[in-house]
């Protein structure tokens, strides 16, 4: 049977999805797995595949690997009312394969706005907004927690688009503030504006305007608003993303030549 990228990602199983995803990808060179035991021994042994040891020795891998800290379902399920969790679960069960999957997602979405509350994430404020979100592709339960998300004042989910897009993306903190503090705000920041679609440019224009008149504590409301905004935005489409879209680096001195020898 011919195998391409379509019919892996319908693989039930993450394990086995990233299996096919494996031996898909010729990039791999010598770690690309032969087989599905010489995968499976790439994160723990494959005689102990279906006990509880293979759970912690994934667990320790993924943990050494991206530097996650680990919360257990105890953990997580002190962070909620477990009522709250049953009767989520039982609304989410509908769009799920099975109630376990539900129960999943449930503790999940409480966990994060409890989270908050325990790190007094909800009563303080900075430009940065909250701090602890679940990063996650899942958008079907969204239309059925959105009262859950009103008596929260605000979304539980971020978007793996955003971290993609805005984080990875990002240049280092120097850089940002050397840049904004001799582009911004100068006739040369207009003309990099061209970039951007007019509506867009005179919109950020206008909010750039109304900023300037709140003081600091009122102008750190907004931004924290909406950076939580940025995070959660469900129904964005991202468009930087490969090599072949992103935009090429800029050239802070050539730029400024060009503004000072002025058009012709």
């Amino acid at each position: 049977m011919w195998l391409d990228y379509e019919l892996a990602r319908q693989a039930p199983q993450i394990m086995l999805r990233a299996y096919l995803y494996a031996r898909l990808n010729p990039g791999l060179g010598p770690r690309q797995p032969r087989n599905w035991p010489g995968f499976v021994r790439q994160f723990c042994t494959y005689q102990t595949l279906h006990r509880p040891e293979a759970y912690d020795d994934l667990r320790q891998y993924l943990q050494i690997t991206f530097g996650f800290d680990y919360q257990s379902t105890a953990e997580l399920q002190a962070l909620v009312d477990l009522d709250q969790v049953g009767k989520l679960a039982k609304q989410l069960a509908p769009v799920k394969k099975d109630s376990r999957l539900a129960g999943n997602d449930a503790l999940l979405a409480l966990a994060v706005y409890g989270r908050r509350r325990r790190n007094g994430e909800t009563s303080r404020v900075t430009e940065f907004g909250w701090g602890t979100w679940w990063l996650t592709a899942e958008t079907t339960i969204v239309r059925l927690t959105r009262q859950l998300t009103r008596d929260n004042k605000g979304h539980y989910i971020m978007r793996p688009d955003f971290l993609l897009n805005f984080l990875t993306l990002a240049p280092s903190a120097r850089t940002a503030r050397k840049a904004l503090a001799t582009v911004f705000p100068s006739i040369l920041g207009v003309r990099l504006a061209r970039r951007m679609p007019e509506t867009a440019f005179y919109k950020i224009m206008d909010k750039m305007a109304e900023a300037e008149g709140l003081d600091d504590a009122r102008r750190t409301v907004e931004i924290s608003k909406l950076t939580n905004r940025l995070k959660s935005d469900l129904a964005h489409q991202y468009m930087a993303t490969g090599a072949a879209r992103r935009p090429a680096p800029l050239d802070l001195a050539a730029a400024r030549d060009a503004e000072d020898a002025g058009p012709g």
